[in-house]
């Protein structure tokens, strides 16, 4: 190869179109003119130096091959891919400074009008698809007489290339749940395409890009079918395949596929998706053989291979997952895409399930109820008597246990409850309302004989006998007799009203009791007193040898009445509201509320 000037270096990146006229004689102008006939391999190394040109920007300047540099609006940066359909270079958008994938088809097949026409079918079929797991195609046109497809720069590798980084030295392959991920994300834009009508016919890792934040894109469009194309496209596109050629990777495809490519339809994408996942977990395709018939022809007929003699780590259900897609006839397969994602999603939900509900059930405990009662009584928990079946049945019933019937009150006058003293009078009198919905009788024990009478006066000029607290029980409750009259002087009675004892100090159990206390003598009767300023007359006590007294009754006990009209009232509108739903409250409340005050007028302003 002879070698380039610094001169003819300047004049060929001003044709190329990636500097404008001015900018190269700006650089022309910094090199004195003896200088100009250099090589010019240091002058561009210079460029690359200073990131006025990529390495090979500045190559394909340098070897004189700048035709394609500059496509469109897009300066072509370097090459990143190639296949059999064309090539693939990272390209920036002039104005929008906006990177992009730009795919040219081969100088070679320019030539050919059958591979522009596949060239122009792949672009119609991409310009179909915009889903976030396939690529997407932005613009397509030529330039130069060079057709190109513009696509989205996806920054990542391939998962080909994934495999040969990221796989298991030990099992050759990606985790079971990376692999499983990767395959879902690719059924999913296999799926939106197979919707559009579009077959890809040419799924393999190396057409499966992976982005920077992990996301699967579906690659190449190149080899796909559109099922809704005319019949003439149809004509034109059988045109394209002869007889005996083989369209697409022998390691990847269909049986079907491999005997008539135009037969292939979406459960073609199965089975090639299904050798993916087969190559993704493993590092190789499923058949091996040294030559492309002997591959067509195990795809044909050798049995499927098994996921598990491979890796032992591969699910039951993933192993049947990958045999189902890897049938040889097309109707053994799952009928869509759709039900290859619905099966894939429940492998990975069982991969990604707790840690806790993988583990096996615990063992039963060998040890029986005798043994752990008796490890209970040997700890001193709990003391236990152990009996069998036939001796518990003639063990004896337990006793009852003791029960006191409540009393029965006598009943006294309309609205009054009055119980009788040991002696035969009330001793208490509680008034009650039949509209209070209740009524409190109050029982107070007689006062000893032995207590000598307490006088006072009460608030209201009455004098007020009663006794002292006696006893040793805290819970015994005395009274007081007060004799009270009224006003105006015209009557006059007894009333016991109860006095709470206060209970009395704790006492030592290891102290000595303490002595008897001997009994008070009886007191001389006492005179009838003058009449108090009330017109009440305090009667006289005579003390009596003490009688053996029955133990107290309960001294505050509620009878009920029966429940009040207003009572009633409300529980009804509270069942009415609780029948009816709260949000009836708003049309309820003002009805509620004009009867309560009628019924408040007629019943005279009782509640």
């Amino acid at each position: 190869m002879d070698s380039t000037t610094i001169e003819q270096f300047l004049e060929r990146l001003e044709s190329s179109g990636i500097f404008s006229a001015d900018e190269t004689a700006a650089y022309r102008a910094r090199i004195p003119p003896d200088r100009r006939g250099d090589d010019a391999q240091a002058f561009a190394r210079e460029f690359v130096s200073k990131r006025d040109l990529t390495r090979y920007q500045a190559a394909a300047i340098y070897q004189n091959k700048t035709r394609g540099l500059v496509l469109g609006s897009y300066v072509v940066l370097e090459r990143i891919g190639a296949g059999g359909m064309g090539e693939i270079f990272k390209a920036r958008h002039r104005r929008l400074e906006r990177l992009a994938a730009i795919k040219v088809l081969p100088a070679r097949k320019m030539e050919s009008k059958e591979a522009v026409k596949r060239f122009h079918q792949e672009v119609k079929a991409a310009a179909k698809l915009i889903h976030s797991n396939i690529v997407i195609a932005h613009d397509a046109d030529e330039s130069d007489g060079i057709h190109y497809l513009v696509m989205e720069f996806i920054d990542g590798p391939d998962l080909g290339e994934v495999v040969k980084r990221e796989s298991d030295p030990a099992t050759g392959g990606l985790p079971v749940e990376k692999a499983l991920d990767y395959t879902l994300q690719a059924a999913r834009g296999l799926s939106y395409a197979h919707s559009r009508g579009i077959i890809h016919r040419d799924i393999k890792p190396r057409n499966l890009l992976r982005d920077s934040h992990g996301v699967i894109k579906v690659l190449d469009l190149g080899l796909a079918r559109d099922e809704a194309m005319s019949a003439e496209e149809a004509n034109d596109a059988k045109g394209l395949t002869q007889s005996g050629q083989i369209m697409g990777s022998v390691d990847f495809m269909s049986p079907e596929q491999a005997m008539d490519t135009h037969q292939a339809d979406a459960r073609s994408d199965i089975y090639s998706l299904g050798c993916t996942l087969y190559s993704l977990l493993t590092g190789r395709s499923p058949y091996k053989a040294d030559s492309v018939i002997r591959k067509i022809v195990a795809h044909r007929e050798n049995p499927i291979p098994s996921l598990r003699a491979e890796r032992a780590d591969v699910p039951e259900r993933v192993d049947a997952l990958v045999k189902r897609m890897l049938a040889k006839q097309p109707q053994d397969r799952p009928a869509t895409m759709l039900a290859v994602m619905e099966e894939v999603d429940r492998c990975l939900q069982e991969l990604r399930a707790p840690a806790e509900q993988k583990l096996p059930a615990p063992p039963p405990l060998e040890i029986s109820p005798l043994e752990v009662v008796e490890e209970i009584i040997e700890a001193e928990i709990v003391e236990v008597e152990v009996y069998t079946p036939g001796e518990a049945a003639n063990l004896p019933a337990p006793p009852p246990l003791p029960t006191r019937p409540p009393p029965a009150p006598a009943r006294g006058r309309s609205g009054e409850q009055s119980l009788p003293s040991p002696g035969g009078s009330p001793i208490a009198t509680a008034g009650g309302d039949s509209n209070s919905g209740s009524a409190v009788q109050i029982l107070a024990a007689p006062p000893p004989p032995s207590a000598p009478p307490i006088r006072r006066a009460s608030p209201g000029g009455a004098n007020i006998a009663g006794d002292t607290d006696r006893g040793s029980d805290p819970t015994v409750v005395t009274a007081e007799a007060v004799e009270e009259s009224s006003p105006d002087g015209t009557r006059s009675g007894r009333v016991t009203r109860p006095r709470p004892r206060t209970p009395p100090p704790l006492r030592d159990p290891n102290a000595a009791p303490p002595p008897p206390v001997a009994p008070a003598p009886a007191d001389k009767p006492t005179p009838a007193g003058p009449p108090s300023s009330t017109g009440a007359v305090a009667t006289p006590t005579s003390v009596a040898p003490p009688a053996p007294q029955p133990p107290p009754e309960p001294l505050v006990e509620l009878v009920p009445l029966g429940p009040s009209p207003a009572y009633l009232f409300f529980a009804w509108l509270g069942e009415f509201l609780m029948e009816h739903g709260v949000l009836m409250f708003a049309g309820t409340a003002a009805i509620g509320l004009v009867l309560f005050l009628l019924f408040i007028i007629l019943s005279g302003g009782r509640p």
